[in-house]
C-alpha cells in the first residue's frame, strides 16, 4: 500500500511538471531550443522513468539519467517539482536516489538520519554507471540550487570527440561545416524522446525515430550548410549511396533482425568507419582536409544512453583507379562508394568460386542488391548483372547458365559453366568478349553511354589467397 502511495505521488509530480511551461525564453536562446510539441515531455526525459539498484552495501536506490544541457532549460519551479519527486522517494520509499549525467559524473541523494537541519543530503562528483559516486565528491544542496549549479559544471569548449552527452553531442553538431552520416543498428527508439528527436530536426532532418521500433534509419547531412543530402526510414534495411564533396559514402542502416547481415556500416571512400553499436551510429568527416573528425555511437535504446567511439583522425583513403586493387573485399566496397549512374557490373563464376570465398565477401555480394549466398555452391554456376543500383539478373545452383538481353541500348551475352561443364565463363556486352574468364568470380564494370570497359578482373575465390587477374 504505502508503495502504491508513493507511486501516485510521483505521478502527480509529473503530471505538475508536464503542464508547467515557464520556460527560461531568450536567457537558453543559444542552447537547447525545445520545441511546444516537446514541452510537455522535458519532465519524462529527466525523471519519467528508472531503474531500482542495490548498491554494494545493500541499499536499495532509484537511479535517473538526464542531460547537464537539457537541465539548463528547465525553470526554477520544474526543479523544484525534480527536487520533490527524488525527496518523496528517499524519505517514503528508497534509502538513495542518484542522478546521473550523461557527462559520467551525478548526484547522490540520502536520507541524512536527523543529524542536519534539512533531512535529505546531496554529494556530487563521479558517479558508476550503478550509481555509485568515486571517493572523490563535494557536497552540494539538495534541494533546486543544487540542480542548477551542477549543469553548469562543464565546458562548451570540450572538444566534439570528448563529449558524452547526446544532448550536448547533437546541439554541437548543428555548427559544423561538415560531412555527417547517421545510422541507426539494431534498435535506437526506445529511450528517444521528443526533446532529442527535436534536436535532431533542428539539423533539417525530417524522420522521427521516436516510435520506430527496430527500424532502419540513415541520414547524410552537412548542418552548417542547411544541406540533408538524403535521409531514409524503414521497417527494411536502409542504403545510401552517393558522392559529396569528393567523397563516395555508402550507408546500410539494418534494425534488429530485419536484415541478413544483422549489423550496419558507414564506408568512405571504401573505407569501414562506423562503431557498430546498438543504437545511433555517427561519423563526422571533414572533407577538406579529408579526416574522420569523430565516430561515435549513442545507446538510445537504454535509459543510460551509453557513449562508445570508435577511432578518430584517421585519413579517409583517395580514390585510385580499380585496376590498382588486388583485394576482392576493398574492389566491393570501393565499388559501393562509386557513383554508378550509367554504369553495369556483370558477375560470373568461372570452373569453381565457392571453396574460399569470404564471409565478409559474400556479405559485400549482398550490399551490392544481389540475393543469393555463393556460399557452399561447389563447382556451381553463377551469375548476376546490375545497372546502376538495380539488380536486373541473378542465378545459381546450376552446373551450368546463361542469359542474354538488352538494357539502355547494350546487348549483353552473360555464361557462367562450373568445373564438370566447360569450367569456363564468358561476358560479352555489346557482341565483345570482355571477361577475364579464370577460376573464381568474374567482374566486368562497364560505362553503357560511351561503350567503355572500366575494368575486367577475376578473384580465385576458390584458393585462399583470393588472386586477383585482370584482363590484357
Amino acid at each position: 500500500m504505502k508503495k502504491v502511495v508513493i507511486q501516485i505521488i510521483l505521478l502527480m509530480c509529473l503530471l505538475l511538471i508536464a503542464g508547467c511551461g515557464n520556460k527560461a525564453g531568450g536567457e537558453t536562446a543559444d542552447r537547447i531550443v525545445i520545441s511546444a510539441e516537446a514541452e510537455g515531455n522535458v519532465s519524462d526525459v529527466l525523471l519519467g522513468r528508472g531503474e531500482e539498484q542495490t548498491d554494494r552495501s545493500n541499499a536499495r536506490g532509484y537511479l535517473y539519467y538526464t542531460s547537464k544541457e537539457l537541465l539548463q532549460t528547465l525553470s526554477d519551479d520544474e526543479l523544484a517539482y525534480i527536487r520533490n519527486i527524488i525527496r518523496y522517494g528517499i524519505l517514503e520509499e528508497y534509502e538513495y536516489c542518484s542522478l546521473r549525467f550523461y557527462d559520467g559524473t551525478g548526484i547522490r541523494y540520502e536520507a541524512s538520519n536527523g543529524a542536519e537541519e534539512d533531512p535529505v543530503q546531496a554529494r556530487y562528483g563521479m558517479m558508476s554507471a550503478a550509481g555509485e559516486l568515486t571517493k572523490v565528491s563535494k557536497a552540494i544542496s539538495p534541494n533546486e540550487d543544487g540542480l542548477r549549479e551542477v549543469s553548469l559544471d562543464y565546458s562548451e569548449d570540450l572538444p566534439l570527440e570528448e563529449i558524452t552527452d547526446p544532448f550536448m553531442y547533437f546541439q554541437r553538431i548543428k555548427e559544423l561545416n561538415a560531412l555527417v552520416f547517421l545510422c541507426v543498428q539494431d534498435e535506437a527508439s526506445e529511450c528517444m524522446n521528443d526533446v532529442l528527436s527535436d534536436l535532431l530536426s533542428q539539423l533539417g532532418l525530417e524522420e522521427s525515430l521516436v516510435g520506430a521500433y527496430r527500424n532502419g534509419y540513415a541520414a547524410v547531412l552537412n548542418p552548417a550548410e542547411g544541406q540533408i543530402l538524403e535521409e531514409q526510414l524503414s521497417g527494411e534495411p536502409v542504403r545510401i549511396r552517393g558522392r559529396a564533396e569528393g567523397i563516395g559514402y555508402f550507408v546500410y542502416s539494418e534494425g534488429y533482425q530485419s536484415g541478413r547481415l544483422g549489423r550496419s556500416l558507414v564506408l568512405l571512400n571504401g573505407q569501414s568507419c562506423l562503431v557498430g553499436r546498438r543504437g545511433i551510429n555517427v561519423v563526422v568527416a571533414d572533407p577538406l582536409s579529408r579526416v574522420i573528425l569523430d565516430s561515435v555511437c549513442f545507446d538510445t535504446h537504454t535509459l543510460r544512453m551509453t557513449c562508445t567511439r570508435g577511432e578518430t583522425g584517421g585519413s579517409i583513403p583517395e580514390e585510385i583507379p580499380f585496376s590498382q586493387v588486388t583485394d576482392v573485399d576493398e574492389y566491393l566496397r570501393r565499388l559501393l562508394c562509386r557513383d554508378c549512374a550509367g554504369e553495369l557490373l556483370a558477375l560470373a563464376v568461372c570452373d569453381e568460386g565457392s571453396e574460399s570465398l569470404r564471409d565478409s565477401t559474400q556479405e559485400l555480394l549482398w550490399l551490392l542488391g544481389l540475393q543469393n549466398d555463393l556460399r557452399g555452391d561447389y563447382r556451381q554456376a553463377y551469375l548476376g548483372l546490375i545497372r546502376e543500383d538495380m539488380v536486373l539478373e541473378e542465378a545459381s545452383d546450376a552446373e551450368y547458365l546463361e542469359l542474354s538481353g538488352e538494357t539502355d541500348g547494350c546487348v549483353y551475352e552473360i555464361q557462367s559453366a562450373g568445373y564438370d561443364v566447360g569450367k569456363m565463363c564468358s561476358i560479352r556486352l555489346q557482341e565483345e568478349e570482355l571477361s577475364v574468364n579464370r577460376r573464381g568470380l568474374n567482374l566486368v564494370l562497364y560505362r553503357i553511354a560511351d561503350r567503355q570497359l572500366m575494368d575486367s578482373v577475376s578473384f580465385d575465390t576458390c584458393d585462399e589467397s583470393n588472386t586477383a587477374r585482370r584482363r590484357e
